[in-house]
């Protein structure tokens, strides 16, 4: 018995000896540069390396820093260290390759603001190092002087094309032969491009006036704004640009060299728009050469960054809540936060936001309705609908009623005579500012047009709507208007009259603050993020909707798993369950992220051809079982992989690991 117990403990030993030896080569199989970057972030071995980590987490702000060490790396000892080591080389390639880029990429201290509108496209630059920031101007060579710059490029793109395979993108007007694209924002939300083998063309296919032209391609021609910005070597062939940058306060060649060096690009989105948007506005971003990696681009709502910017420029003193309004051409953005004293402590958890989807684009659809087709003027409505099969139905003046107003906009854009009505509408709009009559002539038809018309029927409707909506954000915040300190308003649509005066009358303890930079102040707020980096909303950001549903994917496999069960096996795999707990037990509910199947309203953008989209899962994705298990629907799991496959297949963005923030903070503070 002595004999057998001794070469059990003998047998032990050499077990424990083994493991040591397995260890040792794991963490010698990362190379020291690895290594040296990871004690660097998160501590090592080192009895004091308690207090480093501490003060690096609170320089790096990162709040998901914590969610990638494993229990075993909050002991502090040798061993520990080298078991965290070893399960993040054979448990997590995407991390180690993470930290891989992050050692190896030189620092860098430029960012770029890009906030794209659907009427244009406004961008800045910041120096880290110095916190200076640059707005970026736009001459168009063949139209303008020298002397007048553009601070906000026109988001209108004409497209050449020959063949399904490769059109041309021309930025300056050239009319003959091109389609011209416009209003591209509202399309990049509709859904994923990608391109069928089985019919040989991109889908899905949305209808541009009279044009069907494939969402791919839309994605091209903001690559081809986007490329306005690269220095004129790093121009592509199918883009023709008559189109000279410059900055204000930076030389020439030091905005070139800025550039090419960026940290990373922060870009606008409005709040509650499906990752579809994110997608497609970092593709064409990385298309354009910008930035090397997707991770190195994030979004900041825009009622956000329209407070940062005032943030940055209003010399206040900021006290009690502040209502931020972003009116745009597409939607109205709202936004409530308590901007604390120490303003560095601002964080993304502080603000609260809200859009809905109406502004400057329905607000002439709404002159055209109420006051240029009613009454004497119905006949002109007959040339709208002479070439259409349908009847015009009005939409609800000052209502997004997407489904009504998107049928209308087709029916104007895709005739000649609504394409005129859209231009006089235009023009009513302006005239009204600051008269109280204007006449209007089209063809034999004249109008004389009253200011206080224009405010009751097409301006009130859309302030009650606003009112409405404000009260919900009110009541979901337990914020009283009566706390409401300082309102700024951003955006074309926030310079109306009717806008000021409800304002001033909703809000009477609050001082408004105007834009000082109509057509650059969300570019200005947006590359200001990494001075206040913990605005950024990290958890979406680092898992997006369609990256944690396929990590779902991945994780169940075929076997039948309890929510605790999937929890744990997404943290082994690197995932913060705790950021976005609540999407996953969404998904698994059978919730299927937005963009995946476009919605009813957004189906009605695209060619009939494209509305059914033979790729996507029409059963749930998830079972749950009477055991509180769920387990994946294989069939409609494979259609969801294959569709994926075909999106991802031609694209920089791959969704296998989560994207990293690091970048985000400026190296001279690392």
């Amino acid at each position: 018995e002595e004999e057998e117990e001794q070469e059990e403990e003998e047998e032990e030993e050499e077990e424990e000896e083994e493991e040591e030896e397995e260890e040792e080569e794991v963490a010698a199989a990362i190379p020291d540069e690895i290594l040296a970057e990871f004690d660097e972030l998160f501590g090592g071995s080192t009895p004091d390396a308690t207090q480093d980590v501490s003060d690096i987490q609170a320089d790096l702000t990162q709040p998901e820093v914590d969610n990638l060490k494993s229990p075993e790396s909050e002991k502090k000892n040798l061993g520990a260290t080298r078991e965290y080591r070893k399960a993040t080389a054979t448990n997590s390639d995407s991390l180690y390759a993470g930290f891989e880029a992050a050692a190896l990429t030189p620092r860098r201290f430029w960012y770029l603001g890009i906030d794209f509108g659907t009427t244009g496209l406004s961008a800045a630059l910041l120096n880290a190092k110095t916190r200076q920031v640059y707005p970026i101007t736009w001459s168009i060579t063949e139209q303008m002087h020298e002397s007048e710059l553009l601070f906000r490029l026109p988001a209108e793109v004409y497209v050449k094309q020959e063949n399904s395979e490769s059109p041309s993108f021309l930025i300056t007007p050239e009319r003959e032969s091109r389609i011209l694209l416009k209003n591209l924002k509202q399309y990049l939300k509709i859904g994923l491009p990608y391109y069928s083998k089985e019919t040989g063309n991109w889908e899905p296919a949305i209808q541009q006036s009279n044009h069907p032209l494939a969402l791919h391609w839309v994605g091209g021609a903001l690559q081809a704004l986007l490329l306005t910005l690269k220095p004129n070597a790093e121009k592509q062939e199918n883009v023709d640009s008559q189109v000279s940058i410059s900055a204000i306060g930076l030389e020439t060649e030091s905005l070139h060299k800025a550039l090419l060096e960026l940290a990373g690009a922060i870009a606008s989105v409005p709040a509650e728009w499906p990752e579809a948007y994110r997608f497609n506005v970092r593709e064409a971003i990385l298309g354009a050469n910008l930035v090397e990696n997707p991770e190195q681009i994030c979004f900041v709502e825009e009622a956000i960054a329209s407070a940062l910017a005032q943030i940055v420029q209003a010399n206040i003193s900021w006290q009690g809540d502040t209502l931020i309004i972003h009116a745009g051409a597409t939607s109205t953005e709202l936004g409530l936060v308590e901007i604390p004293e120490n303003i560095t402590s601002l964080s993304y958890s502080d603000f609260a936001c809200r859009s809905f989807p109406y502004g400057g684009n329905f607000i002439d659809q709404d002159i055209i309705c109420q006051m240029l087709l009613r009454d004497e003027s119905a006949t002109i409505a007959d040339k709208l609908i002479e070439d259409d099969d349908s009847s015009l139905e009005m939409p609800l003046p000052g209502e997004p009623d997407l489904a009504t107003r998107y049928r209308l906009q087709q029916m104007l854009e895709s005739s000649p005579t609504g394409q005129i009505l859209l231009e006089a509408a235009k023009h009513v709009k302006l005239n009204l500012q600051d008269r109280d009559s204007s006449s209007l002539e089209i063809d034999q038809y004249r109008w004389v047009l009253q200011r206080q018309a224009l405010e009751n029927l097409v301006y009130s409707p859309f302030i009650q709507c606003l009112n409405r909506e404000l009260n919900v954000l009110l009541v979901r915040q337990g914020v009283a208007v009566e706390s409401i300190r300082q309102v700024i308003c951003t955006g074309g649509t926030a310079r109306i009259d009717a806008m000021r005066e409800w304002v001033r009358q909703k809000l009477p303890n609050a001082t408004l603050i105007q834009d000082i930079n109509q057509n650059a102040s969300v570019a200005l707020g947006l590359v200001t993020l990494p001075l206040y980096p913990q605005v950024l909303d990290a958890p979406r950001h680092q898992y997006g909707d369609y990256f944690l549903l396929l990590e779902l994917l991945r994780t169940l496999g075929d076997q039948s798993l309890s929510l605790g069960k999937i929890t744990q096996l997404l943290e082994r795999r690197g995932i913060n369950t705790s950021a976005c707990q609540q999407r996953i037990v969404a998904y698994l509910e059978g919730y299927l992220p937005p963009g995946i199947v476009p919605s009813y309203a957004d189906a009605l953008l695209l060619t009939p051809s494209s509305r059914q989209n033979a790729a996507i899962p029409s059963a749930p994705l998830f079972h749950k079982q009477d055991n509180q298990t769920y387990c994946v629907n294989g069939v409609s799991s494979d259609r969801l992989r294959r569709h994926f496959n075909a999106v991802l297949e031609p694209t920089r963005q791959k969704f296998e690991e989560p994207l990293g923030v690091y970048w985000l903070t400026p190296a001279v503070n690392r």
